[in-house]
């Protein structure tokens, strides 16, 4: 009987672990999914930076004329 017990607890353990594992994946997947996101949004500033320095330079050299 004790032996039927521990196997039904060690089971149970077994499953909370798997739902632990399956909830921390989820949660890497999105923070994964975040850190893409940022990747993108930082690359899209520095387009924007550069774009914005071009026309910087041009509206100088406009004006200097």
């Amino acid at each position: 009987m004790r032996l039927k017990k521990s196997v039904a607890e060690k089971s149970r353990q077994c499953e909370v672990q798997c739902q632990r594992i399956s909830n921390l994946e989820a949660e890497l997947a999105e923070q994964q999914r975040v850190v893409t996101s940022m990747g993108d949004v930082r690359a899209t500033n520095e387009q924007l930076a550069r774009s914005l320095k071009k026309e910087r330079t041009k509206l100088d050299t406009q004006t200097t004329l």
